[in-house]
């Protein structure tokens, strides 16, 4: 051990003792937005031809939160709603469709294809109680509107 004379007497040091250091890890969260179908697509509508120019602005909206909004993405869950007109097979079939078009969408602005998923829920989950009261076809679908969307949840590690 090297000495240090200090005037011939030792010098002494002293050694606090070290505070623990608590990584702290950051927390994941998820969030959820719906994008009404309506905003998004033509009435009835799902392909990317089908995407009127809002809804094409929407995703990019979606796809510009999670590039900016997130340091890593864990999962983003799609899954398209449809209203209560149509049969179960049909309607199941246009949320899917929309669903996979919003992920097509997400996937050619950066987002990462391989932590998306998709689903489709049909008109099994309306948010409107199924305007039966409304009998004007015009003023049911305007009704039905909110019941037709793509729900988006991703969960990941926030900026």
């Amino acid at each position: 051990k090297p000495f240090i004379s200090n005037g011939g007497q030792a010098l002494a040091c002293i050694v606090k003792p070290k505070a623990p250091e608590y990584a702290e890890s950051p927390i994941e969260h998820t969030v959820t937005m719906n994008l009404a179908a309506d905003t998004l697509f033509k009435f009835n509508g799902s392909s990317l031809n089908d995407l009127l120019p809002k809804g094409q602005q929407e995703v990019l909206n979606v796809a510009s939160k999670i590039s900016t909004g997130f340091v890593s993405v864990r999962q983003i869950k799609l899954v398209g709603h449809t209203d209560r007109l149509g049969s179960d097979s049909y309607n199941n079939q246009l949320g899917q469709n929309r669903a996979d078009t919003v992920r097509s969408l997400l996937v050619q602005n950066g987002i990462a294809g391989n932590v998306i998923s998709t689903a489709s829920a049909g008109k099994q989950q309306p948010v409107t109680d199924g305007c039966f009261n409304v009998k004007q076809r015009e003023a049911l679908k305007a009704c039905l509107q909110p019941d037709r969307r793509v729900s988006v949840e991703i969960t990941g590690i926030a900026k």
